[in-house]
């Protein structure tokens, strides 16, 4: 596992945290009218890391490089409910990933083909202006949920049958977003964290995203920036073994509605 990049991730996630101590309570105020919001996303997809199925143990590279070279598209749909401090959310992803990668010395192809879904609760922690960094209106969110898997994974040698092999499992997620306006330009920038598994599914997952939104239109926002998703899961053993342990990121872009 890489060990590394998950101490980061869960850094991020409590880096969120510390912004708000001198910011709660200097006049934010909070909205109690229902909320609803509509986000569908791209996310175009580059994965590394290691797949095992059974006996056959296939690795991609998990530099930087060599996945922003191999993206694949994906879809996501977020939508959230949000009355006063609580709010509630769902947030399925699918994404067909390929990627070349070595089993020994020989090369293959690893296929993978991930369905998840993130659902859970939050509540607003606060609501107000962080006048230190220049910021008109922020939010500060505490994240609680599950993150559903279905992963679909295949090994494709050039002179062999292929391996196949997948598992389903749900993992408990705790997380943290931050989202920071300015209205008077209509610019906002979004940071979102959370870190789960805890080997309840998989040994561990983290999951970070940051983004830069454009308020176009009075319900309408634009977003882009970056996601970045770990996961390392391991069940079985012998030929029932069954390991997905992969790195996957890219940048993303979509609209939020809100009605």
């Amino acid at each position: 596992m890489r060990m590394k990049e998950a101490m980061t991730a869960g850094l991020c996630v409590l880096a969120l945290g510390a912004l708000f101590p001198v910011a709660y309570g200097q006049g934010g105020t909070l909205d109690d009218e229902w909320e609803f919001i509509i986000a569908p996303y791209v996310w175009t997809v580059g994965m590394g890391g290691d797949v095992t199925i059974g006996a056959t143990a296939a690795s991609a590279d998990v530099d930087f490089e060599d996945i922003i070279d191999d993206l694949d598209v994906g879809g996501r749909l977020r939508l959230e409910v949000r009355k006063g401090r609580w709010g509630v959310f769902v947030d399925p992803t699918y994404v067909s990933l390929s990627r070349d990668g070595n089993v020994g010395t020989e090369e293959v192809d690893i296929d993978s083909k991930c369905t998840f879904i993130e659902a859970g609760g939050y509540y607003r922690v606060a609501a107000s202006a962080i006048e230190e960094l220049e910021v008109k209106v922020a939010t500060l969110d505490l994240l609680v949920g599950g993150r559903y898997w279905d992963i679909d994974s295949k090994i494709d040698f050039p002179a062999s049958p292929d391996v196949r092999g997948g598992e389903e499992w749900v993992d408990p997620i705790v997380g943290l977003r931050l989202v920071a306006s300015d209205p008077t330009v209509g610019l906002s920038v979004l940071v979102e964290g959370d870190i789960g598994g805890f080997g309840a599914g998989s040994d561990l997952t983290w999951n970070v995203t940051t983004l830069l939104g454009w308020r176009f239109f009075e319900e309408a926002t634009l977003w882009l920036g970056y996601r970045v998703l770990d996961v390392d899961y391991d069940k079985g053993s012998g030929t029932g073994q069954f390991e997905f342990d992969a790195v996957m990121s890219g940048p993303t872009a979509g609209c939020a509605l809100r009605f």
